[in-house]
């Protein structure tokens, strides 16, 4: 009789476990932008490859192995559906595509359902490179069509709804919950020195076609009217992670996002996940009276710090998301390390590229003070056709602290960040060190400058600046939100 009590709580105990493990068991991963570069492509070691490695906050050498080791851990977590959200190859190799495909059928012999949506890399890049030494010579590529074919068993088979003006489909793969892949990349606007053009060139901002936007809308309308739920996804943003994105940041963005995220969210659409930024964040926008909202999640790329991916759990019309990291891969147990270190030393040159972009325009501003200046006994490097010396001064005001900030950035959550105030603090006061160290011995004159500056240009850089590092959107208005980056519940 003992042994049979035995037997019974024994097997009780194994149920109640096993439930437990049904009950935690995530609906669907998610991750973005693994940038895969095919082991083919090096050809042979050497200063290319090597270049390739430096010029970049991307792990793109280990992504092969990242992208297994997430395999590894979707293939222990038994997500019932995957999503890859763009940027799938490094430059759209046919090589490299292949190698992804070989990654996810893993998955789907496992019983895991995978669907993807191209990036900007993907698809007709003129990028795509093998690395032979010191030098590199050209990848095949592919075409849409061909993206498509490649793709049959990933969203783009049977099963699916096409939209015939863009690679965007739609769904089922989980009962009630409809899957819209929309196709926001702008591939037919590449141009390749290969096929006849005069310059290769690859745009990264993003655009949803007005048919396709018709056509998702449509699709979102039909399931919704069926009772299902719709779970979006795409490669660029449609909401605003910072305020003024669409400013400053529109490479990242579809070309019209108010208009587009209105519409979907009229359609029905409540919840997207998207990559292309890089950065692990959640950000929410609303309809006019407040009635109702569109939260979109972007995940950050998996390979680059802190290499993310997400997992989340359908339950009563809600989605909970919770966020995880690859800490390590065979040959490389400090990848996460390794990984903070590729952005820190990518991040002077972002600094750079800034400061490039603003030296003209600081040049137009201040150049008609040059005379004042000089009869006062002062100078300016602002008025310098060479902009090497202002270049100095701004890598000596930002570099270090840019590389604090863009880590928080990566990392989420940035207002719960103990750093986050004085990282603030360091960024405002950077403008007044570029200024004295670029307008030396103006005295009064300099700082009438600096109140004209602080009282017409600093609100709006202290705004963004609040938006960012306090991961606040729509600041200061009745809009205001904020979401938990990493770990939240959204309704779809």
């Amino acid at each position: 009789m003992k042994q049979l009590i035995v037997i019974v709580l024994c097997l009780v105990e194994a149920l109640a476990s096993l439930q437990g493990m049904a009950a935690t068991r995530p609906d669907i991963l998610v991750f973005t932008d693994p940038h895969l570069m095919a082991p083919a492509l090096v050809r042979k070691q050497g200063q290319a490859v090597q270049a390739l490695a430096r010029s970049d906050m991307r792990m793109i050498v280990q992504s092969d192995a990242i992208v297994a080791e997430l395999v590894k851990q979707a293939l222990a977590a038994k997500p019932r559906l995957v999503l890859v959200t763009g940027d799938l190859t490094k430059d759209g190799e046919l090589v490299s595509h292949k190698r992804f495909i070989a990654h996810l059928d893993k998955l789907r012999k496992a019983g895991i359902k995978v669907l993807v949506i191209p990036g900007n890399h993907d698809i007709n890049s003129p990028y795509g490179r093998y690395y032979d030494g010191a030098s590199t010579s050209p990848a095949q590529g592919v075409s849409p069509d061909e993206f498509a074919r490649l793709y049959s068993n990933c969203g783009y088979g049977a099963g699916s709804r096409r939209d015939t003006a863009s690679l965007s489909y739609a769904c089922e793969p989980l009962p009630g919950y409809v899957v819209i892949g929309i196709d926001s990349n702008r591939y037919a606007d590449n141009r390749l020195k290969s096929r006849g053009d005069s310059v290769d060139s690859r745009p990264s901002a993003g655009r949803i076609k007005a048919s396709t936007l018709e056509w998702v809308c449509d699709q979102a309308r039909q399931a919704t009217a069926a009772g299902k739920h719709v779970i979006a996804m795409m490669h660029h943003h449609v909401v605003e992670h910072f305020d003024k994105e669409a400013n400053f940041l529109s490479p990242y963005m579809v070309a019209h996002p108010e208009s587009d995220r209105q519409q979907l969210l009229a359609a029905g659409i409540h919840t997207i996940f998207t990559g292309h930024l890089h950065v692990s964040d959640i950000a929410r926008d609303y309809n006019s009276d407040r009635t109702d909202s569109i939260t979109e999640v972007a995940t950050g790329s998996l390979c680059t710090y802190p290499l993310h991916y997400r997992l989340v759990r359908l339950h009563g019309g809600k989605a909970s998301i919770t966020t995880r990291s690859i800490k390590q891969v065979p040959g490389c147990p400090d990848l996460q390390a390794q990984a903070r270190a590729q952005v820190e030393q990518a991040v002077p040159g972002l600094v750079d590229g800034l400061a490039r972009k603003g030296y003209k325009k600081l040049q137009g501003a201040m150049g008609h003070l040059s005379g004042i200046m000089s009869l006062l006994g002062g100078g300016t490097q602002l008025a310098a056709s060479d902009p090497a010396p202002f270049l100095k001064i701004v890598h000596e005001q930002y570099d270090a602290v840019g590389k604090q900030a863009y880590l928080i950035f990566l990392e989420g959550n940035e207002g719960r960040n103990k750093q986050s105030k004085a990282v603030t603090s360091r960024l405002e006061s950077g403008i007044a060190g570029v200024l004295n160290a670029s307008m030396p011995g103006m005295g009064g004159l300099l700082e009438s400058i600096q109140g004209f500056i602080k009282e017409n240009a600093l609100p709006e850089f202290d705004n963004l600046l609040r938006s960012v590092m306090e991961d606040r959107n729509h600041c200061g208005t009745d809009r205001e939100v904020v979401v938990d980056d990493l770990a939240t519940t959204l309704p779809l």
